[in-house]
């Protein structure tokens, strides 16, 4: 069989009439679909489970070391928090944990010292108390009177049994001499003592520290407390 040029010709064009119909519906029906508006991803929940810091005594260094800046941080019970340590804590902007602020701010106050001694500052430092010196039994009595109501007192030096007969004689002062560490516990919950007056001899930096981080600032008669009149019975 023979076909002439023109009958060939007509087949061709109407096969590739017929691929470019096919490529054309399939180019169309390839089109990709618009893309769905992204949506940025939520933020990764923040973990809130403070950083425990485990250390007694919260100084700048122990948190620097510990990378509490911008943190939610949750100290031991009774821990003890340096000046250093509350600056850090303020311009780092580092939170303590709900519940543990008021429990791991230590209570400070005022060490009077009647003899220069090493322990005794390290001691009132590394516990956030301010320290002075006096120079007699009666300056150290004088700055007791002024101080007590305002802050707790603790008066440490050989002649601190001194201060504290002379303070003793205002009535409004609950002095308590403290021979040895072990006493503290018998003597603030029998008279709670609003001074604090210690000869000091054995004592460690660390009694020092215990006593310092036990005095409180409610310093209230204990119930049935009375003071003896003057020229009243023995």
């Amino acid at each position: 069989m023979s076909f002439d040029a023109a009958y060939i010709d007509q087949i061709v064009q109407s096969v590739l009439s017929e691929i470019r119909s096919q490529n054309t519906s399939g180019g169309v029906a390839s089109v990709a679909a618009p893309k769905a508006t992204a949506v940025a991803a939520a933020p990764q929940p923040v973990n809130a489970a403070p950083l425990v810091i485990r250390e007694r005594v919260i100084s700048e260094s122990v948190l620097v070391t510990a990378q509490a800046a911008g943190r939610t941080v949750s100290l031991l019970q009774g821990a003890v928090i340096t000046p250093s340590g509350r600056d850090y804590i303020r311009k780092n902007r580092v939170t303590l944990s709900s519940g543990v602020g008021s429990a791991a701010v230590s209570v400070t106050g005022l060490v009077i010292s009647l003899r220069a001694a090493a322990t005794v500052s390290a001691a009132a430092s590394a516990t956030g108390w301010k320290t002075a010196s006096t120079e007699s039994v009666f300056a150290a009595a004088g700055t007791v009177i002024r101080e007590f109501q305002t802050q707790p007192v603790v008066c440490i030096g050989d002649d601190s049994s001194v201060v504290a007969c002379l303070v003793n004689r205002d009535t409004r002062v609950r002095a308590a001499v403290i021979g040895r560490p072990e006493l503290v516990t018998t003597l603030t919950s029998v008279m709670n003592p609003n001074v604090w007056c210690i000869d000091g001899a054995g004592w460690s930096f660390a009694d020092y520290q215990r006593l310092l981080r036990s005095v409180g600032r409610n310093a209230e008669k204990p119930t049935g407390w009375e003071e003896i009149a003057a020229g009243g019975p023995r």
